[in-house]
């Protein structure tokens, strides 16, 4: 069943439709400029799409290829903030996890899959919470690092997350946001394809609820009471196919090699701290 929502960020409901294909619309908030897609799975079903087989087909075969990734990941963020407290917030079967203990970290998770959370408590022998934040109850001013990769943009209410994430988090304490970076173009290829046949590939629907650009990310970090400290691009760990189908994946694939050559990203990672 699909809810209808207003804007997480400002609150107001006046929306421009910039994109849809039933039952699906994409629209944008004409107040503030976060851009989500209305009406939206509800939250429980979200959640079941990250079944068993999500992580077994197309998580899991990636293993080696996701844990160097988060090993550079790491290594960037360590230039804020060395080896203390630690929360992944979405953290899947335990991946980034895994690297952050070998670094050094006293590393916790939080994740609403049960395979997911079973794999990371099995496999790797982690401390990963079943269920969402505010579920955890954990004590505020508790962790020195909190980190969502991919995950705030697949979230029913971010900007409670972000509200959240300040609480438990220590004073000067750092928070690592990776959302992938929709530019505007990406809408415009997604109408094109449209006219030929299904394009809610490529913009990762159902899955894929808020739309972020660099400007409207800082200003809802801003709002939950963090300092914005960098803003940098970043490639995703996998770019070998991006939606299911011939043309839809051509697509996808022509038009992210041609912004590489314009020196653009796919994704951005936003670094902020808690001062207070």
């Amino acid at each position: 069943m699909l809810e209808y929502i207003g804007c997480n960020l400002c609150n107001q409901d006046r929306t421009k439709v910039i994109w849809q294909e039933p039952p699906y619309r994409i629209v944008r908030c004409q107040n503030c400029g976060l851009i989500y897609l209305n009406p939206r799975p509800e939250a429980k079903e979200l959640v079941q799409l990250y079944s068993r087989e999500y992580f077994t087909n197309y998580y899991l075969k990636n293993r080696e290829e996701r844990i160097v990734y988060f090993q550079r990941r790491l290594e960037e963020i360590e230039e804020f903030k060395k080896g203390e407290s630690l929360l992944d917030i979405g953290c899947g079967v335990g991946f980034f996890l895994k690297v952050a203990q070998e670094f050094g970290w006293q590393s916790e998770g939080v994740e609403p899959s049960p395979f997911a959370v079973q794999f990371a408590q099995n496999e790797y022998r982690l401390k990963v919470f079943q269920g969402g934040l505010k579920e955890a109850h954990l004590p505020p001013a508790h962790f020195d690092l909190v980190t969502m990769w991919d995950i705030l943009c697949s979230l029913p209410d971010p900007m409670g997350y972000l509200e959240e994430t300040f609480r438990i988090l220590k004073k000067k304490g750092i928070v690592v946001l990776k959302v992938p970076h929709r530019y505007w173009a990406v809408f415009l290829l997604a109408r094109f394809v449209s006219h030929f046949t299904m394009a809610r590939g490529i913009l990762h629907l159902p899955a894929q609820i808020y739309y972020f650009t660099p400007r409207i990310l800082t200003k809802m970090v801003e709002k939950a009471g963090f300092r914005v400290l960098k803003i940098k691009g970043a490639d995703e760990v996998i770019t070998s196919r991006y939606a299911k189908g011939f043309l839809k994946n051509l697509a996808m694939v022509s038009f992210l090699k041609l912004f590489k050559l314009l020196g653009k990203k796919e994704s951005f990672i936003l670094y902020a701290t808690r001062q207070s």
